[in-house]
């Protein structure tokens, strides 16, 4: 069932504390160069199979060289959300009792300039539908049960017309002037842009068995660059 509601808008407070994301950047083109024969790996929602190459970090640190190919980007301050996007973009938000952060993810959406922005609420028993029906620029859709994550975006990005999509989870606001390089960094030609958890993640040990898989199964298909990252993780 697709819900919706225009209520008036909410400005949000620019003085909010948010997680900054780190960009791994993945393109297709550059695969093609460095990767010739190696079976495409496939993506979510709407993109379709496509053979990736090399990460690109939010941030370089002070000193390392800047490798041929890679791109860095970050947000432009409070300027980059008002920055002009040539393709059409859509966010798709997945939540699950997640009534107490769910507004603070829509507010950042809100201050960028989507055409569409779409919350799956996946089976809350909360008042997370509440919460996503008072923002009128969301269009909601109700799962009764739980289906996954991955069910919830796959739902939200058939329903979208958009050319650049943006998964977000719920549960972990970020600001606009962090979603901004993802953003660019697919109209500038990537086909993915991943959330770089490498500095986040401790040792080998301290790891859970989900992370140590990822990392095995990446570099077993010879993309060890990757580490433990994964479309898993939004944005």
């Amino acid at each position: 069932m697709r819900l919706s509601n225009r209520p008036k808008a909410r400005r949000a407070r620019s003085g909010s504390r948010k997680p900054r994301a780190r960009l791994l950047e993945l393109s297709r083109a550059r695969s093609r160069r460095r990767s010739s024969g190696r079976k495409a790996a496939r993506g979510i929602g709407r993109l379709s199979s496509r053979r990736f190459v090399r990460r690109s970090p939010l941030r370089r640190k002070a000193g390392a060289a800047r490798q041929p190919g890679a791109r860095f980007g970050r947000a432009g301050g409070r300027l980059g959300t008002r920055a002009k996007f040539r393709r059409s973009m859509a966010a798709v938000v997945t939540c699950k009792d997640e009534q107490h952060t769910l507004p603070l993810v829509l507010r950042e959406l809100e201050r960028l300039p989507f055409q569409e922005i779409i919350v799956v609420i996946n089976g809350s028993t909360d008042r997370s539908l509440e919460r996503a029906l008072q923002h009128r620029r969301t269009t909601v859709v109700w799962l009764p049960e739980a289906l996954g994550h991955d069910v919830a975006r796959a739902v939200g990005a058939r329903l979208t017309t958009s050319s650049i999509v943006l998964f977000m989870d719920g549960d972990v606001p970020v600001s606009a002037e962090d979603l901004v390089p993802f953003l660019r960094s697919v109209e500038r030609g990537a086909d993915l842009a991943l959330n770089d958890l490498s500095p986040f993640i401790g040792s080998f040990a301290e790891q859970d068995h989900v992370t140590r898989f990822k990392t095995f199964l990446n570099r077993a298909l010879g993309r060890v660059d990757l580490a433990m990252n994964s479309m898993t993780a939004v944005p």
